[in-house]
């Protein structure tokens, strides 16, 4: 988010970033260019509950102080993180009241977890289908967002650009690459059911029983809700833990780049899934090849064969499958997939083209023109 408002300000100095008063990057922007509201720090679920009113209330007052105070005769607001679709909605409406126009980012079209029981499911999908109506545009970052919204949301296809996510690089070159005896594979990001970590650790271990020299590294801090999960799979490495590594917690940035460094391929075996995936993004923008379902948006980044390997089901036998092709491959080849996964992510993925296209989509906004093109950048 930081590098997308940075790199926003070049096109709208006037912009103005509103978000919790705990963002890690506050610093890195002038004060008059911010706006703070109160950030979550409740553990209860009642108490987090009050906060999100809270936030609410505030977020509104800052928006409409800010349209007020505003030389220009149009205010829009872009939603990148909304929170709660029930109270983002909500806030649209009131906003939309107030003449301000409306973009959403819509990172995840459905939710990763659910947050009714199955028996009001219905309803929550009505919200999410009033929340994605309201905004004037949509932004989604791979194709396949957008023909679900069409599909499943009946979201005008006019009002939805798709334009590539903008990568957190760790380096401005290829990560060095170490060959070893052993290969290293790393399963890096948020503990999630729908991540299939558990497919990971069952296919390290059936191929190590093979006489594979693989390992795996689990990095990431355990999702609210998935504990339960997270159980089941430590029991799962429990019954063969040789050449598995967890690190079950937040990982801080000085941190990132050494799990990347060590490993020779990042695996995502995910299965629902319908958003684009930013460990995929960092995996190659860091060198380093990957192998994937096609989940959500990751089947454009495999770039067909050029940057990874494709997991052609969600199971542990078509992971080990995905494995076995890229320890066949060799390192040199896994090398130089990475190199050309680097470059092509520096080109094609960078918060400032990110940025122009946005850009571009906000002055179609205001101006009421048509919006609905397919801008990759």
């Amino acid at each position: 988010m930081s590098e997308l408002f940075g790199a926003i300000r070049s096109s709208y100095p006037d912009a103005v970033l509103v978000c919790p008063e705990d963002f890690e990057y506050l610093g890195t922007f002038p004060k008059d260019k911010l706006r703070v509201f109160c950030s979550l720090r409740a553990r209860r679920r009642f108490g987090k509950l009050l906060e999100m009113g809270k936030q609410f209330l505030q977020c509104s007052a800052i928006i409409l102080d800010l349209k007020h105070a505003a030389k220009s005769a149009h205010t829009l607001v872009h939603f990148n993180f909304p929170g709660i679709p029930f109270l983002s909605l909500l806030q649209m409406w009131q906003l939309s009241r107030r003449h301000v126009r409306l973009v959403l980012t819509v990172h995840d079209v459905y939710p990763h977890r659910w947050l009714l029981p199955v028996w009001l499911r219905i309803i929550e999908i009505k919200i999410l289908t009033a929340l994605y109506q309201a905004p004037d545009a949509l932004v989604v970052h791979h194709s396949s967002q957008k023909e679900t919204l069409i599909r499943d949301f009946g979201v005008p296809a006019d009002s939805v650009t798709v334009t590539s996510h903008g990568v957190f690089s760790l380096c401005d070159r290829p990560l060095p690459y170490t060959r070893s005896e052993e290969f290293r594979v790393l399963c890096f990001g948020a503990i999630r059911k729908n991540k299939g970590i558990h497919l990971a650790i069952e296919a390290v271990q059936r191929l190590r029983a093979e006489g594979l020299p693989v390992t795996l590294v689990i990095a990431g801090a355990v999702s609210q809700g998935e504990r339960l999960y997270w159980g089941e799979c430590e029991a799962l490495v429990a019954r063969a833990p040789q050449g598995i590594d967890v690190v079950a917690r937040f990982i801080g940035e000085e941190e990132v780049r050494g799990l990347f460094e060590c490993s020779h391929l990042v695996v995502l075996p995910y299965t629902d899934f319908y958003s684009q995936s930013g460990v995929a993004t960092m995996a190659l923008s860091s060198g380093r090849p990957i192998a994937s379902t096609t989940a959500g948006g990751l089947g454009e980044l495999l770039g067909d064969g050029k940057f990874g390997f494709e997991i052609g089901e969600p199971t542990v036998g078509a992971l080990m499958r995905a494995i076995r092709e890229a320890t066949d491959v060799g390192h040199d080849r896994l090398q130089a997939m990475g190199a050309e996964a680097f470059m092509t992510l520096q080109r094609d993925y960078s918060w400032r083209e990110a940025a122009k296209t946005q850009a571009k989509l906000y002055a179609a906004v205001v101006d009421g023109s048509a919006i609905g093109s397919t801008c990759t950048s």
